[in-house]
């Protein structure tokens, strides 16, 4: 699985990128310092499986960049990490469509793998219901003409 994680902590960073090799060595991650940066890496489609975003960014915020991507409909889940979530912070991306949020506490990097795939599986399981209501629909518009 293919993630790009956007977090400005570079200390965070290396350290999500060194538990993830050590545990889950099936989990590519590749970070980026910034929303700009992150931005560039989404460029180019079909590159990552799940978009994890820091929700301050020193230019933006995670859920400026999770609503880009899903107003651009990029075929990729979200997690949203904070270092200091709270109970309004995880509704607002919820609404705008985060397939998964995290606080940076505890054991939270030994639960991140799990997290990842859950979302993973969420944004598809969400996208091919999406897709079944539609063709229930088209099908039922074809039998009616």
């Amino acid at each position: 699985m293919n993630v790009l994680y956007i977090e400005d902590s570079s200390s965070d960073a290396d350290l999500a990128c060194r538990t993830l090799a050590r545990t889950s060595p099936e989990i590519e991650l590749t970070t980026a310092g910034s929303l700009a940066e992150g931005l560039q890496y989404l460029e180019k489609p079909g590159n990552y499986d799940v978009l994890l975003a820091d929700l301050n960014l020193p230019d933006g915020s995670g859920l400026e960049i999770l609503g880009y991507v899903r107003e651009r409909q990029l075929p990729l889940a979200v997690v949203v990490v904070t270092g200091t979530g709270d109970h309004d912070r995880a509704i607002a991306a919820f609404k705008a469509c985060a397939d998964g949020y995290v606080i940076k506490e505890g054991d939270y990097l030994q639960r991140l793998p799990r997290l990842l795939h859950g979302a993973r599986l969420r944004f598809h399981t969400r996208n091919a219901d999406s897709y079944s209501a539609l063709l229930r629909v088209l099908y039922n518009r074809a039998r009616q003409s």
